[in-house]
């Protein structure tokens, strides 16, 4: 029975792999008609029909408040442009953790994770260097065996990993990256990888845009949560004041007392207040 079970697992993946294989070769193809349809253009695979393809993409990066929906649309946009890759992955990475992956399929998911556990394959390197890391053979990659084993078994060999960017005051920092993953065995041609580092270069300004504009809403909250509590601290003075006759300042360190031997925020002995005309406790 349990042979049975290995032989039909085995069977499937080779199924999954044949599919991915014979999907290379149709973007392969497809490929090559946009480059023959071009011709007019110039010989560039990446030319003026691709690039127009990727307009209205980019113009979503900066018009989409969701980050998730962005980096999604940049991955399928990948595998159905990039002629090598099969699946795609977006790692983002902060103060030293990942903090959210977006991926095409369980494959990238799985490749992208196994990597960021173990601190070991192209993905991390791509993001601790300052250039991309292509490899060309994973299954043959001595440096990373259990990458190489997971990735022969997904079906996966080529990978093209980019590191995701942002200047700040004084020095660059990483983000998080960009893996795309091929079927075949060096998938991604020098076309790819340079069509690949623009779409790097626009992922890197969405991510750091919408980490700007997160930074800025939790200081407005902050700000807001400030400003309401000096306001209710400034209510509670007043009511001490008015009732027993207190300074501001003697009436701020009765508060304080109140809120030390009850061991609570003094802004919520101050709500109490405000609220019930009494002091807790």
């Amino acid at each position: 029975m349990l042979n049975r079970e290995r032989l039909f697992d085995l069977k499937r993946r080779a199924d999954d792999k044949r599919r991915r294989e014979r999907a290379a070769t149709d973007r392969r193809a497809a490929a090559q008609e946009r480059a023959r349809a071009a011709e007019a253009w110039g010989p560039q695979t990446y030319g003026p029909m691709l690039l127009g393809a990727f307009a209205p993409l980019a113009r979503q990066l900066f018009g989409n408040d969701n980050l998730r929906d962005v980096l999604a649309e940049v991955l399928k946009f990948s595998v159905g442009a990039v002629a090598g890759c099969d699946s795609a992955g977006i790692t983002l990475y902060q103060h030293g953790h990942v903090v959210d992956t977006v991926t095409t399929d369980a494959v990238a998911a799985e490749l992208d994770d196994l990597q960021f556990a173990t601190g070991i394959g192209p993905a991390p390197e791509a993001m601790q260097g300052e250039h991309p890391v292509y490899v060309a053979d994973l299954t043959a990659a001595s440096r990373w065996p259990v990458l190489g084993a997971t990735a022969s078994q997904l079906g996966m060999s080529s990978a093209l990993c980019y590191g995701l960017y942002v200047h700040r005051p004084s020095q660059w920092s990483a983000l998080g990256t960009f893996d795309l993953y091929g079927a075949t065995p060096d998938g991604f041609s020098e076309d790819d990888r340079e069509f690949c580092s623009i779409l790097a270069a626009y992922l890197a300004l969405a991510v750091a845009t919408a980490q700007r504009h997160d930074d800025v809403d939790r200081r407005e909250a902050a700000l807001h949560r400030g400003l309401s509590t000096r306001d209710i601290i400034g209510q509670a003075k007043g009511i001490l004041r008015e009732r027993e006759r207190l300074s501001a300042g003697d009436a701020f360190d009765l508060l304080r007392r109140v809120s030390q031997r009850l061991d609570r925020k003094l802004s919520d002995v101050a709500q109490h207040l405000a609220e019930t005309g009494e002091l807790p406790g």
